[in-house]
């Protein structure tokens, strides 16, 4: 549903390089036109409908869904490496900077 597809998210560095190697080989922009839709507090691979990196999205959104109630081992595999909070509109730019200038 997107709702819980927020811009702010806990994320390791090997998800985010994961994530960019998913976007460049598959050349993925960011949803700009939600911005027009939606606010930039929306996940940057959220076009409305669907995930655009849904095959190597963190951690955290593929643990959370809204009826499902917090477990312990949810809560393990997320704690097990260290998380920042990172801006996925400055890590969706960048990406999108450096596959542009790739073409």
């Amino acid at each position: 549903c997107g709702e819980c597809c927020s811009n702010f998210l806990p994320v390791t560095q090997k998800e985010v390089n994961k994530i960019q190697e998913y976007v460049i080989k598959n050349k993925i922009h960011p949803a700009k036109e939600m911005l027009v839709m939606r606010n930039t507090l929306s996940c940057p691979y959220f076009n409305g409908k669907k995930c655009l990196i849904y095959e190597v999205r963190p951690l955290i959104c593929s643990e959370f869904y809204c009826y499902k109630k917090p477990d312990m081992e949810s809560t393990r595999k997320l704690t097990r490496e260290r998380r920042d909070t990172v801006n996925m509109w400055g890590i969706a730019e960048a990406i999108d900077k450096q596959l542009r200038t790739s073409l």
